[in-house]
């Protein structure tokens, strides 16, 4: 998924919700520090979000652009609503976040997308691109 892709997600995220902020999780949170990641990082076609204010309109978004959805068959790429249980972030995680606003979101379509810097912990980005996102979930608690 490329950030542009990212950014269709979060402006779609808006209008099947109306709501103005999101967070963004898993592989895809990558596009918000890096918009331009090596390949490595852009090869899942999923993006994990929920709505900051209102986890529990992720429904919403996983039934209207999710897997299998007329927009995925459409894009080649869809959105995953999940919830905030869905990774194990740091007590400070909204203070690590970037921010994600432009026209191809609509301007209404801030998205608060958690990631951490590679001078923050080497060990962890290397591990993430052995292994995955996982390993972000499974070690974040932890910075």
């Amino acid at each position: 998924m490329t950030r542009e892709e990212l950014e269709h997600i979060i402006r779609a995220s808006g209008d099947i919700t109306d709501q103005y902020e999101f967070v963004i999780v898993g592989s895809q949170s990558i596009l918000g520090a890096v918009p331009r990641p090596e390949d490595v990082f852009t090869v899942s076609m999923e993006a994990d979000i929920y709505p900051l204010q209102a986890p529990e309109l992720a429904d919403r978004i996983d039934g209207a652009i999710g897997e299998g959805s007329q927009f995925h068959e459409t894009y080649g790429y869809y959105a995953q609503g999940v919830g905030p249980e869905t990774a194990c972030l740091p007590a400070d995680w909204m203070q690590r976040v970037h921010r994600i606003q432009n026209r191809n979101t609509q301007d209404r379509g801030l998205a608060t997308v958690w990631t951490f810097s590679t001078s923050s912990s080497p060990r962890l980005w290397s591990h993430e691109r052995r292994i995955g996102s996982s390993a972000l979930h499974c070690c974040s608690t932890a910075m």
